[in-house]
């Protein structure tokens, strides 16, 4: 199919979708940070340092997985949307970058869910340095028209039909 049988409410669709997704997997683990962290902060429990010697090691671990979560949630979606590129169609560029973007929500989701977590058993800061590291790669991965064009390297008249049809 090419992006003129691209019906506009299947860019619709695809938008809607992808924004459901999108949203649901932020909006979770930011709730749950934002209450465990206000709730630590009146009970003034937060810590600076990394506590006791075998809270260091988890604290530690736990840093480690989430970084390479949201790494791995990166260049795995730069491989896929690269690989995407080469498709024939239009609207199989757009099916293989939704894919893509929902499996780094979805990675993004665990290593915030990973920082609250720690934020929880620890007390730690720096477990909110890491939540607001994966809450920043999830507003630079806000699904948009622009977002896509510039991802799947599309043309003027592709970036257009998406912007018109962007939610």
């Amino acid at each position: 199919m090419t992006k003129e049988n691209l019906s506009s409410e299947a860019l619709k669709s695809f938008f809607q979708k992808l924004n459901l997704v999108y949203s649901l997997l932020m909006a979770i683990p930011l709730v749950l940070f934002g209450w465990r962290y206000l709730e630590l902060q009146k009970d003034d429990l937060l810590t600076n340092t990394i506590g006791t010697p075998d809270q260091q090691i988890w604290v530690i671990i736990a840093l480690c997985l989430s970084l390479l979560i949201v790494l791995y949630a990166y260049f795995h979606f730069r491989k896929k949307t690269k690989k995407a590129r080469n498709l024939p169609s239009f609207k199989s560029k757009l099916a293989a970058y939704q894919s893509s973007a929902k499996k780094m929500y979805t990675y993004l989701f665990f290593g915030s869910l990973l920082a609250t977590g720690m934020l929880h058993f620890t007390h730690e800061q720096a477990s909110a340095a890491l939540f607001a590291l994966t809450l920043f790669l999830f507003s630079v991965n806000r699904p948009s028209a622009e977002h896509v064009a510039k991802s799947l390297r599309l043309k003027k008249e592709e970036l257009l039909l998406l912007k018109k049809n962007a939610i």
